[in-house]
């Protein structure tokens, strides 16, 4: 397939972002490449439509660049609360009648809720990426935040755009360009920014899949002359 589709010459290291997001979803194969292995109405349909409300160059473009603004940065850490359970909490809160919202015995109950909801989420992201993966605890634990979960989703879904016709292949590369200068910012290596994209991803969807992902991680992370192992330089300032 890369020997059919090759992809322009000089963007390998760009070509490292959106393979995890597109190989752990609905369709696979972008590697080293731009095509996707799969039809192009199914990906219209299946995934861009139904999943992102995209149907067309204008809503594309709108989607991509709100994941370029990384909305999921709000001080993220794993000592403190996150901002996924957090809007799940104020959202089923502001429900309460004023009265309730005062009481002190409902307030700690949902506090409670609160705290319970994040620690689910440390036990599943957390505790299968030690075990399954060759993370050290430090690594895991050392978590700044989650900004590669919309980082991976924006280099993938600009891949899918343009193989559905919605952005044209100069600005797909520009999309992965945008993809790796924020990646390269904010994490050390690929193991960084792993932690963070699937921690982000299980704070949208809990457990959901969440072996299915790790499966392709790991594909990533060990297998030799992988995308992500050709392209570890990339990370060096």
């Amino acid at each position: 397939m890369e020997q059919q589709y090759p992809a322009r010459a000089g963007e390998e290291k760009n070509l490292a972002f959106g393979v995890l997001f597109i190989n752990g979803g609905l369709f696979a194969g972008p590697t080293r490449t731009l095509h996707i292995n799969a039809k192009v109405d199914d990906v219209k349909k299946y995934d861009l439509d139904q999943y992102w409300d995209i149907k067309d160059t204008d809503s594309a473009k709108e989607t991509l660049n709100q994941l370029a603004s990384l909305p999921s940065n709000n001080g993220f850490s794993p000592s403190s609360i996150y901002s996924a359970s957090a809007k799940t909490f104020f959202t089923h809160f502001e429900k309460l009648s004023p009265e309730q919202q005062k009481d002190p015995a409902e307030l700690n109950k949902w506090v409670q809720a609160l705290e319970q909801i994040n620690q689910n989420i440390k036990v599943e992201a957390f505790g299968k990426m030690y075990e399954r993966l060759s993370l050290s605890y430090q690594q895991i634990m050392g978590l700044q935040n989650i900004d590669a979960w919309d980082i991976e989703r924006l280099a993938g879904t600009a891949r899918k755009c343009y193989f559905a016709g919605y952005i044209t292949e100069d600005e797909c590369y520009q999309y992965l360009a945008q993809a790796r200068s924020l990646a390269t910012a904010r994490y050390a290596n690929w193991q960084e920014y792993l932690v963070s994209f699937m921690t982000g991803r299980v704070v949208c969807y809990k457990e959901t899949g969440f072996d299915q992902w790790i499966d392709v991680a790991q594909g990533l992370l060990e297998t030799p002359n992988s995308i992500w192992d050709q392209n570890k330089g990339l990370w060096t300032k």
